[in-house]
């Protein structure tokens, strides 16, 4: 009796797709007593493997339902699938009862969307009267049901098709309503759905979180949509558990829902948006999704694993390496060339004292530059890792999406998660014009090959001397993201003396604020504090006044002492700390500032801080300003300017 049933039914129903007239049981009590209309009939519908509710309409079916008994075999026609208090329901607008002599639940079906709770499905054996009742069906109601099987044949099938399919928005002909990513913005309606390939899958991390002694978790993936849109999509604590297995590299999905936000720090990430998950996303590997009216099919008639239309990864490559001398230092590019250099493997030790393996390697084009490609971690040492496999004598190519850029000493570029490397991709026009270069002429070249040139200065970047003023008006460290360096010549004039010093947790690599019951967030309890500084100074100069920050080094450098030192002199003598802080005021430096933007509650304001300063040398500062002024003159007059040293 199985056999007559609609194979796969309610998969098929739930997932609105075009199923003509599916023959199911009915599992569901019968009520007592008919519902009036536009009241509907409320019943549980089964195809021997999984079972949903079911509404029909009163109305042209009276005679029908008067009739209708448990475990009788329907066929229903004019269906619509609807959700109600967050369950979905099925509505049929038309019965005919197909068999009304099964008197027993034909296998063991579950709900829709959940396992069976036996590992090897079993299912009742007819007796000999239920054989009977299968054999009176008509011959119409099988070769129909045959029809309706033969149909669902290109179609995923039941245990493919995703249980969250029906989630998905879909138009009005059961196709997935998706928008481009480039549509996407913060205000977008929270129903937006994006269908893109996972293009960058960075491994899960982890991160210390307010309370002490909890950890948290981080993964990201990059996207590309079928337009080139680009994004990613970021997974916290329990939401890496629940997708961390569903997302693969290379794979094509449906996401839908999921808090889009501005990231605060393009340095750590290279998109102009990013998709935060939550408990309401929504995301359906492509594979698992059926195809309506057939779908794309191979020459074998079987359904395509790939949606052809998304490039597995869109390239923006920087003309040559040459080109990439005005990009500032934390900018994002796209790189290749030639790998001409191989260094070894390093142990170095980090800033919080941790020890961190690292390996470079060089690349050039036929710009007759050369770049550093630093790779860190596993990135560096793994027995897979790009330094282990390629080959600087063979002429291999490296292929280097989303590498960050730095500078010392020149330009060099650093590989991240966020980042994809390919080797040798010959499906890459531009691979492939740079090994016609290599071993048409390039390697000859190998040993005249120059490093690109860097643009100076802290971190890259130049360090203009300005005036407060000046910098205020240009708007310094007020776009998000970008960090602003500048220097000026200022006195510091006043400074908050309340809440100079704190008690700061004595792990090397922590350093956080402790409260009064000497407990660190992330460390937990401590038995004793280090004094650490953090320094609110007001400089001035002629043409206005700037609130600075000096942490660590530089507020010691200001203060003359430790905050130990201090700490105990205020203790031991309120006049000598007091005169010990004035006794910093009102002498002129040269101050090297960096601004950026902060957001704090909502609020963003600039904040300013010193990372550098140095008392004002007259002599030196002197020589600087003849300098500028005959750089304006001609060339022919410059020589009448003499700087002495």
């Amino acid at each position: 009796m199985e056999s007559q049933l609609t194979p796969h039914a309610i998969s098929h129903i739930a997932n609105e797709l075009n199923v003509v007239t599916p023959i199911v049981q009915v599992v569901g009590k019968i009520p007592a007593n008919m519902p009036q209309a536009p009241n509907p009939y409320k019943t549980f519908i089964s195809d021997s493997e999984e079972v949903l509710p079911c509404w029909i309409t009163i109305e042209g079916n009276e005679d029908t339902l008067n009739s209708l008994a448990r475990y009788n075999l329907v066929q229903l026609d004019d269906i619509s699938v609807f959700t109600t208090n967050g369950k979905l329901t099925v509505r049929a607008g038309k019965i005919q009862i197909a068999s009304a002599e099964v008197i027993r639940k034909i296998g063991e079906p579950h709900n829709f969307g959940l396992s069976s709770s036996k590992s090897t499905a079993t299912t009742n054996q007819p007796t000999d009267s239920v054989r009977q009742a299968g054999n009176k069906l008509s011959t119409d109601i099988r070769h129909q049901n045959q029809v309706v099987s033969l149909q669902q044949t290109p179609m995923r099938l039941q245990n493919s098709v995703d249980p969250n399919y029906h989630l998905l928005p879909k138009t009005a002909d059961g196709v997935v309503q998706t928008q481009p990513i480039a549509s996407l913005t913060v205000y977008s309606h929270h129903s937006w759905c994006i269908k893109a390939r996972v293009t960058v899958k960075s491994p899960i991390k982890e991160y210390n979180q307010r309370t002490p002694d909890s950890k948290g978790q981080i993964l990201s993936c990059d996207l590309l949509d079928e337009d080139g849109g680009e994004t990613r999509i970021v997974f916290f604590n329990d939401m890496v558990l629940k997708f961390k297995d569903i997302m693969e590299k290379g794979k094509v999905y449906y996401i839908h829902r999921g808090s889009i936000r501005v990231p605060t720090n393009k340095r750590f990430c290279r998109f102009d948006h990013e998709i935060t998950a939550g408990s309401e996303t929504v995301i359906v590997p492509f594979l698992s999704t059926p195809r309506v009216g057939g779908g794309r099919v191979s020459d074998t008639g079987a359904p395509l694993d790939d949606d052809d239309t998304i490039a597995k990864i869109k390239w923006d490559f920087v003309p040559n390496l040459a080109q990439l001398e005005p990009y500032p230092s934390d900018s994002w590019v796209d790189l290749v060339g030639i790998v001409c250099e191989v260094g070894e493997l390093t142990d170095i030790t980090t800033k919080y004292k941790s020890q961190l393996q690292k390996r470079t390697l060089w690349i050039c084009d036929e710009s007759m530059n050369k770049l550093e490609v630093t790779f860190w971690g596993e990135q560096a040492s793994g027995p897979d890792s790009v330094p282990n496999i390629v080959n600087p004598n063979a002429g291999d190519t490296l292929s280097i999406k989303a590498a960050r850029v730095g500078e010392f000493n020149g330009k060099n570029v650093s590989v991240g998660n966020q980042t994809l490397l390919e080797v040798n991709d010959t499906s890459n026009e531009r691979v492939r014009q740079l090994k016609q270069w290599w071993t048409a002429e390039g390697s000859a070249f190998r040993d005249k090959l120059e490093p690109v040139k860097g643009k100076g200065g802290y971190g890259g970047r130049a360090v203009p001397r300005s005036t407060i003023r000046r910098i205020k008006d240009d708007g310094a460290g007020s776009e998000p993201g970008r960090v602003d360096l500048f220097s000026v010549i200022a006195a510091p004039v006043y400074f908050q003396r309340q809440n100079l010093m704190y008690v700061a947790c004595p792990q090397e690599k922590c350093g956080k604020k402790l409260g009064e019951d000497m407990i660190c967030l992330s460390c937990g309890p401590q038995s004793r504090g280090i004094m650490k500084y953090i320094v609110n100074l007001n400089v001035s100069d002629s043409s206005d006044n700037l609130w600075v920050n000096l942490f660590s080094n530089q507020a010691e450098k200001f203060i003359g002492c430790t905050a130990e030192l201090l700490s105990d002199l205020q203790h031991r003598s309120e006049t000598e700390y007091t005169a010990k802080l004035d006794s910093c005021l009102f002498d002129y430096h040269v101050w090297k500032i960096r601004a950026k933007l902060d957001e704090f509650n909502e609020q963003r304001r600039t904040r300013y801080t010193c990372y550098s300063f140095d008392k004002l040398d007259f002599g030196k500062e002197s020589r600087r300003l003849v300098a500028e002024i005959a750089a304006t003159l001609p060339e022919d007059q410059q020589d009448s300017y003499f700087i002495g040293e």
